[in-house]
């Protein structure tokens, strides 16, 4: 009480003398405490504006757990509740006079910590709003009183839209700057370790391209002694561009994977590498692609999906949908060997299984052991009988796989083409052989033909010879 006394007699003290420097009731000097044309200073003797504090706070210290006091102090209107004190600031207008103001204000938070309150008011009309806090533990809220973080702004972009030609804000903005270069504003993140101290920083860069649009840079610092280098662009057309800054779709990666090697059993990553949900399941990962019509709308999708095969392997999964109405349905499968399944995901023994037709214009099978041996001398023909008996107990020629074989096993189309072909040079010889045949009798014939003649010249000598003999007895 006798404190609040002698400040008011201060004050009334200080308006009736005018004076430069303020006294006391007991007509000495106040310490530090000055009067000059309207203006009071606390530790200044000259004071700029109409209250300033000069002098630091020689008792604060971060480690003093809240004893410590600053230049300026206010103590609450008392300890028995969890009021704290404010600084407020009055503010008015020619409609509405002195009614609306805005503060900071402190208050204890029930578990003996403080709780610092940023307010502002409404329209002139409303009570105080909160727009931001500070509690205990340093977190700050805006938008919030109980941030989970060290910051935490709540409450989306009221002006925000696509449709506003760069002109829309968001809930966080910084303004560049000027506007008479093509420089933007950022937000940076500084690093620091043991050997270097705080020397490097990442941010999230904005600067104008140059032609009324923008364009956002992810930069990143290599080894704390480079500068910052970018590592992602995402340009005014919404296309990023990771490893380049001038991305040609609406994703590019530039750069390879520099430990990618066949040889390293499944550990080595790539330029785009997904890792699972977990590892206590046999679940992978995928990038699947939407796709929608006039009469369905986006429900349907195809994918690349991978898992593991549950044998330490993984399998990939190339998958669409069938009428956009049933699930998504493996087209093609890609096991940890390399087999390849086309409609099926039993590959067996081969490299490539397809269920179904294949159509081609033209196919290529590399083969070996091709059946130009039938003409070698040594090869040993088969006679026209040993086939027939071979036929009449088998029911098919020699070395060619019966019906039921090629039911079951299939056939190998460069070893049957093979087979096939060895037959039809067998077939070759026989005709050959057959030509032979053929000529050896047509000459005969022709032998037969020229006696048949001459035997019929000597039958009609003969014939004449009687008659003549017949007439001369």
């Amino acid at each position: 009480m006798k404190k609040s006394i002698l400040f008011l007699t201060l004050l009334v003290s200080v308006g009736v003398l005018a004076q430069k420097k303020v006294k006391l009731e007991d007509n000495s000097n106040a310490t530090n405490f000055y009067f000059l044309s309207g203006k009071v200073g606390l530790g200044s003797s000259n004071p700029k504006s109409m209250l300033q504090v000069s002098g630091g706070s020689n008792n604060w210290n971060e480690s003093i757990q809240g004893l410590a006091t600053g230049s300026i102090h206010l103590d609450p209107e008392n300890a028995t509740n969890n009021f704290g004190n404010a600084i407020t600031f009055g503010a008015s207008d020619s409609g509405n006079g002195e009614n609306a103001q805005a503060g900071i204000y402190v208050r204890s938070d029930g578990t003996y910590g403080t709780k610092m309150y940023f307010s502002t008011t409404d329209a002139y009309i409303a009570g105080s709003k909160t727009a931001m806090t500070i509690d205990h533990k340093g977190k700050i809220g805006i938008g919030t009183n109980s941030p989970k973080s060290k910051l935490q702004v709540s409450g989306g972009s009221s002006n925000w839209s696509e449709s506003i030609q760069g002109l829309a804000t968001g809930s966080i903005h910084l303004d560049p700057e000027n506007a008479t270069n093509n420089f933007g504003n950022a937000i940076t993140f500084g690093a620091s370790d043991t050997g270097n101290g705080e020397n490097a920083q990442a941010g999230i860069y904005v600067r104008s391209d140059g032609s009324y649009g923008t364009k956002m840079y992810f930069s990143t610092t290599d080894a704390y002694i480079a500068g910052s280098k970018t590592a992602m662009t995402i340009d005014h057309k919404g296309k990023i561009g990771i490893g380049t800054n001038t991305p040609k779709s609406k994703l590019q990666i530039s750069g390879g994977s520099n430990n990618w090697n066949e040889s390293i059993q499944g550990l080595a990553t790539g330029s785009i590498h997904l890792d699972p949900e977990n590892t206590t399941n046999n679940f992978g990962n995928a990038i699947t692609f939407g796709a929608s019509d006039s009469g369905n709308g986006e429900n349907a999708q195809a994918g690349i999906y991978v898992r593991s095969d549950g044998a330490y392997g993984t399998k990939m999964y190339f998958s669409t949908t069938d009428a956009y109405v049933t699930g998504s349905k493996t087209a093609m499968s890609i096991d940890h060997k390399g087999k390849i399944g086309i409609g099926t995901e039993t590959t067996g023994s081969h490299r490539l299984a397809v269920q179904g037709s294949i159509g081609a214009r033209e196919i290529l099978v590399e083969a070996s052991g091709w059946s130009d041996f039938v003409f070698e001398k040594k090869y040993q023909l088969p006679s026209l009988e040993e086939v027939e008996d071979h036929i009449n107990t088998k029911g098919h020629l020699k070395d060619i796989p019966s019906a039921k074989e090629v039911e079951k096993n299939g056939i190998l189309l460069g070893q049957m083409d093979a087979k096939l072909l060895q037959k039809i040079e067998e077939l070759t010889l026989y005709t050959i052989q057959q030509e032979k045949r053929i000529k050896i009798l047509e000459s005969n014939n022709q032998n037969l033909e020229k006696e048949n003649k001459q035997l019929h010249s000597l039958s009609q000598r003969l014939n004449e010879i009687e008659k003549l003999l017949k007439t001369n007895k």
